[in-house]
């Protein structure tokens, strides 16, 4: 049968198509609810010390071979960006954080 030999294809199309969804669907709960006093937001981090690397053999080694040597970013770094935006008052609307270590292209 066709596509019993196909192996998995590299996951960072379906990784970067999952991000665009959860940005979009975020987006569309932000204008549905608004009016309801909710808030959304999303955190985009760069490179970020954590267990994602530790899952896909190579994946930090292809990070590197895409944009060099990083000083990933903290758990604390992207902790701060939440507490910015769950302390902000109810005015401010923060819909998007992208939060990059300073040396990631």
């Amino acid at each position: 049968m066709v596509g019993d030999d196909v192996e998995l294809v590299d996951l960072q199309d379906a990784y970067t198509a999952t991000k665009f969804a959860v940005t979009s669907a975020t987006e569309a709960w932000r204008q549905e609810y608004t009016t309801r006093n909710v808030r959304f937001s999303v955190i985009e981090p760069g490179r970020t010390e954590s267990e994602l690397f530790d899952q896909k053999e190579g994946a930090a080694e292809g990070f590197t071979s895409m944009f060099g040597e990083v000083e990933a970013l903290h758990a604390e770094d992207v902790a701060e960006a939440a507490a910015f935006i769950v302390t902000s008052p109810r005015r401010v609307a923060v819909n998007e954080i992208v939060i990059r270590p300073t040396d990631q292209p």
